[in-house]
Order: C-alpha cells, then structure tokens, then sequence
C-alpha cells in the first residue's frame, strides 16, 4: 500500500507514545533496503515531554545511520557469518536484556529463534564481519560468546 503508493523499496512506521511527564514510548517496525527493522525502546527527556520526544527522535535516526554505516562497512568486511547459538537464561528479564544487547551490536542483521524453553533458547545469527569482531562488540556489552564445537554459547554477565 505506502510501498505502491509512494513508489519505495521499504516502509519503517514509528509510533511513539508519551509515558507521564518526561517519558516517551517509541515502537519502529519494518523493512529497508538493510533488512528488517524492530526496535521497542522507552526514551526520557531530562525537561519533560517534548525534550523526550527530541530525544527518541535523535535516537531514531541514530540507530538507523549506524545500521546503514555499518552494513556498509560489513560489506568491505566480508559477507559474515552465520551461527548457531544456545543462550541459557535465568528468566524472561534477562532473555529480553541479551535481546536489546544483541540488537545494539553493529553488523548483527538478523537473530531466528529456532526454540526456546523458560530458560533458555536456541537462534540462528547473522553477523556481517568477523568472529572476532563479534566477540569485541559482545564483550563490550557484557555478552559472553563461547565455541562448543557445532555451536555457540552465549551468556550474559
């Protein structure tokens, strides 16, 4: 519909709701010529509504400029990886930080969740670069990526 209508390869759609005096609530869902996007992050402007609502939309538009810088950059990196990974959780919590972790993670295009229990699931991830790379970007974040030999182990601490 947007797509046909206005002639365009994708459509992102941002609601963003406010959240009592200084809090905004913004949702981002769609696809761009990078792939999917989905995002659910809660922003705080320090003087009120409308200084929160300047902040998600800085925050926007900087996710998305890193995600664009950084397929740009995977793409003289190499095409990337795919891997196999078990990430054992203590509860829905910390499932959803490692979630938001890996999300923040530049060259991380995709994430399957192939299965999943109470505690703990198992995704496929795509990731433009290097292992090596990976595991930088992981660590900086309080990830934790382990070879097991046919798989991944991936913690939070």
């Amino acid at each position: 519909m947007l797509k046909e209508r206005y002639s365009v390869s994708g459509v992102l759609v941002a609601i963003a709701r406010p959240r009592g005096t200084n809090e905004v609530h913004v949702f981002l869902k769609g696809n761009s010529p990078l792939g999917r996007v989905e995002f659910d992050n809660i922003y705080t402007g320090k003087a009120g509504r409308e200084d929160a609502f300047r902040t998600a939309a800085r925050g926007i538009v900087q996710r998305l400029e890193n995600r664009w810088k950084n397929a740009k950059v995977a793409g003289v990196n190499g095409p990337g990886e795919t891997l196999v990974m078990s990430v054992p959780f203590r509860g829905l919590n910390e499932w959803i930080l490692i979630r938001k972790r890996l999300a923040a993670i530049p060259g991380v295009s995709k994430m399957d969740i192939r299965a999943m229990t109470a505690r703990g699931a198992h995704v496929i991830l795509s990731y433009s670069g290097s292992i090596e790379q990976l595991s930088r970007e992981m660590m900086q974040r309080n990830l934790e990526m382990t070879d097991q030999g046919q798989f991944w182990e991936l913690r939070a601490y």
